[in-house]
């Protein structure tokens, strides 16, 4: 099967419309799933976003589009239904988190990311939610994470930014980014060390 790709301008010239219905349809396709792994280079995955976290990040989708912010409250509310997937005791997610996704203070207000990462912390006591966090920079000699990933069981990859997303089907394309994901799990800290590292940066926030 050939992996898709799609530019959002290509879809509906009312992005505002488009934003709660992508949000929707994201989710409909989490749930053909039961096992999530996530690399993110960025931010904060979507599974676990604050509402107010959520609303900065897509907001500032928006703003780089040149675009108003309208809609964006109704996407949020349709993005924070993917964490219920965590507690219907089907769904398992493993995140790793770089250390510029647990340090980007998106839409500019530092509270906003305390409060995030302080649900981070919270979730990382969740059965279903393995979290771990990488300690510097460095991401190994063979590796060069270039994006933010999802593998959803071993079936797809989503790929995604602000200006397309793409899914990843063909199985030996899956296969090196679960290589890739595997790889960052074994430089990534865990539990206590994990925890470190981001209270580390909440005390930078106050």
């Amino acid at each position: 099967m050939a992996n898709f790709h799609q530019r959002y301008a290509d879809i509906t010239p009312d992005f505002a419309a488009f934003l709660a219905e992508h949000q929707r349809n994201v989710l409909v396709n989490y749930k053909t799933a039961t096992r999530y792994r996530v690399f993110d280079i960025v931010g904060i995955p979507g599974f676990l976003q604050t509402p107010e976290y959520a609303r900065a990040m897509l907001s500032s989708i928006r703003r780089a589009k040149g675009q108003t912010t309208e809609g964006v409250d109704i996407a949020v509310a349709e993005r924070r239904k993917r964490e219920e997937l965590l507690h219907d005791g089907e769904h398992t997610l493993d995140i790793v988190l770089s250390q510029p996704a647990i340090r980007h203070v998106i839409g500019g207000d530092p509270a906003v990311l305390a409060g995030q990462l302080l649900h981070v912390l919270t979730a990382m006591d969740w059965p279903s939610v393995t979290i771990g966090v990488m300690r510097d920079f460095n991401y190994g000699p063979n590796l060069w994470p270039q994006d933010t990933f999802y593998i959803l069981d071993s079936a797809q990859v989503l790929l995604e930014n602000p200006i397309e997303h793409t899914k990843v089907l063909e199985p030996e394309d899956i296969a090196v980014y679960e290589r890739i994901f595997q790889s960052l799990t074994e430089l990534a800290a865990y539990g206590d060390e994990a925890k470190y590292l981001i209270r580390d940066v909440l005390d930078s926030l106050t």
